[in-house]
């Protein structure tokens, strides 16, 4: 099931990265939300940039990663668009 996640009321922040920021999904229990981000880096984060569409390049790249998992076996019960939400 993909899910819009813009429309999903988020919760607490659990954690932000250099290219992610995951958040809990408010009054739904083990449903996170990972927003990635315009933003690129290099040496370690020495040098950074935005780059507009980026964001949309690596959540389609983890989406095809899941649906990799998915048909060899590994069932991760994700429901992902351009704004991952995925039971955790």
């Amino acid at each position: 099931m993909v899910v819009d996640a813009s429309a999903v009321a988020v919760g607490e922040q659990l954690a932000e990265g250099k290219t992610k920021v995951i958040s809990r999904v408010k009054d739904e229990a083990g449903m996170v939300v990972i927003r990635s981000k315009d933003r690129i880096t290099a040496g370690d984060g020495a040098r950074a940039h935005d780059m507009v569409g980026k964001s949309v390049i690596s959540t389609s790249t983890n989406c095809s990663v899941f649906e990799l998992l998915n048909s060899a076996g590994n069932n991760n019960n994700n429901n992902i668009n351009n704004n991952a939400l995925l039971r955790c």
